[in-house]
């Protein structure tokens, strides 16, 4: 029987880009393009380098049935960069870019104590990525990532959208909820390897989603908001949930060293009908799978709301910045309330600044890049992040984390990042709970992205 492996999904995904973009696959002639290979295995982002397919020189540019050739000027054109692989049809109506991220990660617990001898460290493909990006005539725009970390298949953004001059971008397929500045921000640009236990509250209802998404922005001021199912990967037992979530930025101050960003949110769902409930837990590493605090499995619950509030500040190679959520689950039996936050700082040792990675067109910052080719930034970060499962005699656990971390960004593809986190303080929740008062977690990773 046929088995379907990561090597059939990603040919998948790639034949299917290039059926979408209408791009015939050209002949590249790399002999007169050794400058580009050599900008690869440099230290330096490569330039652009655009090939197309080519012919004898003698032999006159001419259609012709017979063989198959077509004039230069009907070609697609494939262009490399330090971004990825590029096609673009000849009259440059539609293009696809094919990228990726590969992240490594090495994690070890310390002072564990005999009571949870069995927390699992090691090392894990974190993520293995395969993305496409696309534009096709009429405005259309499209993306497909697939995900092939831990050692399983896992859909990503899969979407088509329209994006016409200053008006809005709609989109519709699986996508991101709009919720949450550092919920947003890829895992390519965050300045720690893992997000703080704080959005642990949030991600299991604003996590991606099968819906309608639309935003836009102005000089200042960023919207995005959406209409959203269940997750494509999430198997259905019942009728399925759905909800909604909104987000608004403002960036009153944006210049090249310095820039100053203030949002609020909120989301509403409806979990799923049926048996499975939902459950509220972090996770000390990915590959651990171990909780300090969690809900368990909460029946019963008619809605979920939430609402929040983001704020940062980067000013030469400063930043800081800091998340609040509040949660009510309305449900059978008592109501609960939960609510989580984190503050955090980066510093620069080398004098980036993240000022100039600001989008307001997606109203969060890029990853901190050097200032010329060549730099090769050094960066130092601290989070005080707590999540709060308690409420009255309901008792989920409450603990609050403190993390370090240190970046080095050898170049815009590549990225050593070395973290700690130590538990501050417990309380309520189970013995598991308390006993983690004073757990370590020591990580390493490796990050590649093209």
């Amino acid at each position: 029987m046929n088995q379907t492996t990561p090597t059939h999904v990603a040919t998948s995904l790639m034949f299917a880009g290039l059926a979408i973009t209408g791009c015939a696959a050209p002949h590249a002639n790399f002999s007169e393009n050794e400058a580009l290979h050599a900008s690869f295995v440099s230290n330096e982002e490569a330039p652009l380098a655009s090939l197309r397919t080519t012919h004898d020189s003698a032999t006159p540019l001419a259609d012709d049935s017979r063989t198959g050739r077509v004039n230069d000027e009907d070609s697609p054109v494939l262009t490399m960069d330090a971004r990825g692989f590029q096609v673009t049809s000849a009259d440059g109506t539609s293009s696809m870019r094919i990228g990726g991220r590969l992240q490594t990660d090495f994690n070890v617990h310390g002072n564990e104590g005999a009571f949870n001898p069995a927390i699992q460290d090691g090392s894990e493909l974190r993520r293995a990525r395969l993305e496409m990006r696309g534009t096709l005539p009429d405005d259309l725009i499209w993306a497909a990532e697939a995900d092939f970390g831990s050692n399983k298949i896992s859909l990503k953004d899969f979407w088509v959208g329209r994006h016409e001059g200053d008006g809005p971008t709609i989109t519709f397929g699986h996508q991101k909820q709009p919720y949450s500045l550092d919920v947003e921000m890829s895992s390519n640009d965050i300045p720690f390897v893992e997000r703080g236990v704080d959005t642990a509250l949030v991600i299991p209802f604003v996590d991606r989603a099968i819906g309608l998404r639309a935003q836009n922005n102005s000089e200042d001021l960023y919207w995005a908001v959406g209409l959203f199912g269940e997750g494509a990967t999430k198997k259905a037992t019942a009728d399925e949930g759905f909800g909604f979530a909104g987000r608004l930025v403002s960036a009153p101050v944006q210049t090249e060293t310095e820039v100053l960003h203030l949002g609020v949110r909120g989301a509403w769902r409806r979990p799923e009908d049926g048996p499975g409930g939902i459950r509220i837990r972090d996770e000390t590493t990915n590959m651990s799978n171990f909780s300090v605090v969690d809900t368990g499995t909460l029946m019963n619950v008619d809605s979920v709301s939430m609402y929040g509030a983001e704020a940062a500040w980067a000013r030469g190679p400063f930043s800081i910045g800091g998340e609040f959520n509040s949660m009510m689950l309305d449900r059978m039996g008592g109501d609960l309330n939960f609510s989580s936050w984190h503050v955090q700082s980066t510093y620069s040792l080398t004098g980036e600044s993240r000022a100039p990675a600001y989008r307001i067109d997606q109203g969060e910052f890029k990853r901190l890049r050097g200032e010329k080719a060549g730099d090769r930034p050094w960066e130092v970060s601290a989070r005080l992040a707590s999540i709060d499962l308690n409420d009255g005699a309901f008792s989920g656990g409450a603990q609050d984390a403190f993390s370090l971390g240190l970046n080095w960004y050898y170049n815009n593809n590549v990225r050593l990042m070395w973290g700690y986190t130590t538990i501050l303080d417990t309380s309520g929740g189970s013995l598991q709970t308390m006993a983690a008062d004073g757990l370590d977690i020591f990580t390493f990773r490796m990050q590649f992205i093209f």
